[in-house]
């Protein structure tokens, strides 16, 4: 619901009464830092967070999203290589050749490495599900790629039946994610307009927590294609007057 300041204070309580640990509550006020758009006050507290606590991904998105939001590629890259074997998470998955991979070096702009990382990446994707049935999931992670890959009709597509698969008048949770991924995919292939028209119908509404928030859209590399565009900067706006 975007109401962080509530959010927090439920955190808080539940320390104070001990049904909650300090690295939990670091963690999940790190997000809550990082959402608003503070990622230098997520960092002080992942610092406090021991290296080797990893009860769940969560931790190392928080830890990787706060790195990218920083513009610390080497910092992303020394968190990607440092989550434990046991970790298993989409984003993550076949690292050192993951899409957490390729989108630190697209964010660098090493052309060449992106399109190699993200050549495996779909290669190891496809291989990992075989003749399974190709599920939104499947779909949006795929987009991604061959967005990376600059396979833009391909991409487009998939993005697009990603959000057939799942629309936001099925799953109110989930189906933003499915848009989202689609304006990354539009951004991603030079389709600014359409990015931009996309973003429009999630940023100011509820949605899962891969939703874009206010943070991600101000700070996170992955949006720079629409960056100087007064459009998507009243985006960025209308996030954080939604934000509370």
């Amino acid at each position: 619901m975007r109401r962080y300041y509530d959010y927090e204070q439920v955190l808080k309580k539940r320390v104070a009464s001990g049904t909650m640990e300090d690295t939990w509550f670091q963690t999940l006020v790190a997000d809550i830092k990082l959402a608003q758009g503070n990622p230098d006050a997520a960092q002080s507290l992942l610092d406090q967070v021991p290296l080797d606590f990893s009860p769940t991904e969560q931790i190392w998105e928080t830890r990787f999203a706060a790195a990218l939001y920083l513009r610390n590629y080497d910092a992303a890259s020394r968190v990607i290589a440092s989550i434990p074997a046991n970790i298993t998470d989409d984003f993550f998955e076949g690292r050192p050749e993951s899409r957490a991979d390729g989108e630190v070096a697209r964010a660098h702009g090493n052309k060449d490495k992106t399109l190699a990382v993200f050549a495996a990446a779909r290669k190891k994707l496809d291989a990992r599900l075989g003749d399974k049935p190709r599920d939104e999931a499947y779909y949006r992670e795929v987009a991604q790629l061959d967005a990376g890959l600059d396979r833009k009709e391909e991409a487009i597509r998939e993005a697009q039946r990603a959000v057939e698969l799942l629309p936001i008048t099925k799953d109110s949770l989930n189906g933003p994610d499915m848009v989202a991924n689609l304006a990354l995919v539009y951004a991603w292939t030079g389709e600014r307009d359409r990015a931009l028209e996309q973003l429009e119908k999630i940023a100011t509404i509820p949605g899962s927590p891969g939703s874009p928030t206010y943070g991600d859209l101000l700070l996170n590399p992955c949006w720079d294609d629409l960056r100087g565009d007064s459009r998507f900067h009243k985006i960025v706006a209308a996030a954080k007057a939604a934000s509370r």
